[in-house]
């Protein structure tokens, strides 16, 4: 009767940290798997979704964390999902509730605009031929075709 209690102590004590470090290590797992962001890394999205007209293309501004408020902007694509590198726009002092105006310049050819005055953030973009013809950011290169995001 002592040895078998005994056994079963000695049982329950070595089972339960194999038990704790393997379910340590499948939490540990599933975490790496599906990693939440870090609070400080995430970027924001910010205002609407802007849906250029007659394509498959629509364009996203996000902001960086608070202190540096830099506002940059991807573009995704449907059928099939397509997401865009993105290019930033700089510390700018944008209203996100105002909705962006988008206007045609030319076939495939649309400026973005968020807010209005001659200092107002824009983009160009021509959809026809898949580049980004300009923006407010003069450290951006001109007529750069898209290049899908390396994920």
């Amino acid at each position: 009767m002592a040895r078998t209690r005994f056994a079963y102590i000695v049982f329950v004590v070595l089972s339960l940290p194999v038990l704790m470090v393997g379910t340590a290590l499948t939490l540990l797992f599933l975490l790496l798997i599906f990693r939440p962001p870090i609070l400080g890394d995430a970027a924001i999205p910010m205002g609407p979704e802007i849906e250029i007209p007659d394509s498959r293309y629509d364009l996203r501004l996000y902001g960086g964390p608070a202190p540096e408020e830099t506002y940059f902007y991807i573009l995704f694509a449907d059928a099939p999902y397509q997401r865009y590198q993105s290019r930033t726009l700089g510390p700018l002092n944008i209203d996100v509730e105002t909705v962006p105006s988008v206007e045609k310049e030319d076939e495939g050819v649309y400026r973005i605009t968020w807010g209005t005055g001659p200092n107002a953030p824009f983009t160009v973009i021509d959809v026809k031929h898949r580049k980004y013809i300009e923006d407010s950011n003069p450290d951006n290169a001109r007529n750069e075709p898209f290049q899908l995001e390396h994920q």
